[in-house]
């Protein structure tokens, strides 16, 4: 059951048009919109800074 729920929250975020990025290790899910969408970069970095840095920081525990 624990996995269907975060099947269906990343197809959620998917359908939205994020980029969902899954913790294996917390089961964590870090959705953020694909930053093509964005006109300024630097806009996106500031409104989605804590989560690039959650990215960032367990990049070896994330499946894309």
């Amino acid at each position: 059951m624990y996995l269907c729920k975060i099947f269906k929250n990343i197809a959620q975020e998917l359908d939205c048009g994020c980029m969902c990025y899954f913790n294996v290790k917390t089961g964590e899910i870090i959705a953020i919109p694909d930053s093509s969408e964005f006109i300024d970069e630097y806009i996106f970095k500031e409104s989605f800074q804590e989560q690039l840095d959650a990215i960032e920081d367990q990049k070896a525990d994330l499946l894309k």
